[in-house]
C-alpha cells in the first residue's frame, strides 16, 4: 500500500457570469496568497481552485484584463537588447485611437558591459535591432512562417 500525503484543503471560486465583460477578457484573482488568471469564457465550464480553505481565504479580489493588441520579440544571444515592438491591435481593443507600442530593455541581472570594445559591440547590436525594428524583418519572417504552417504547401 502506499501512503498519500494527506489532501490540501481548496477553495472554488465558481464563475456565474459576466454582464458588460467581453468574453476574451482576462479574470485575474486573488485568494489569500494565491493568484490565478483564465479567460472569462474558460471559466464557465471549470471552477477556479485556490489552495486554501474557504474560511482561511480571507478577501477576494478580482481584476478585469483586457487584451489591447500584442507582438512578439526574438531575444538573441546573451547580451543586452533593447526592443520597440509595435502592438497589432486586438478587435477586442478600447477605444485607444492610433498606433500602439511598448520599448524595453533586456539585459543580465546586475551585469553591466565594460570598456570601448564592449560599446563598439553595444553600438553595433544596437544599430542592427534598430535595423531589423525598423524594417520590420522579424515581423515578415513571423508572416512568412505563419502562412506556410497554415496552407503546408
Amino acid at each position: 500500500r502506499s501512503h498519500r500525503p494527506p489532501r490540501q484543503p481548496h477553495m472554488e471560486l465558481v464563475f456565474l457570469g459576466a454582464k458588460g465583460v467581453h468574453d476574451d477578457s482576462i479574470l485575474s484573482i486573488r485568494a489569500g496568497s494565491s493568484r490565478r488568471q483564465a479567460v472569462v469564457k474558460s471559466c464557465v465550464d471549470r471552477p477556479v481552485k485556490f489552495p486554501c480553505n474557504l474560511q482561511d481565504c480571507g478577501g477576494i479580489k478580482i481584476e478585469v484584463l483586457t487584451l489591447e493588441g500584442t507582438a512578439r520579440a526574438i531575444c538573441v544571444g546573451g547580451h543586452r537588447q533593447e526592443h520597440h515592438l509595435v502592438l497589432q491591435r486586438s478587435a477586442t481593443a478600447g477605444a485607444l485611437e492610433g498606433e500602439a507600442s511598448i520599448s524595453f530593455r533586456l539585459q543580465a541581472s546586475g551585469a553591466e558591459e565594460r570598456g570601448p570594445s564592449a560599446d563598439k559591440k553595444t553600438d553595433l547590436r544596437n544599430e542592427t535591432d534598430h535595423y531589423i525594428q525598423e524594417h520590420r524583418v522579424l515581423n515578415e519572417l513571423q508572416e512568412v512562417l505563419q502562412a506556410l504552417i497554415r496552407d503546408r504547401p
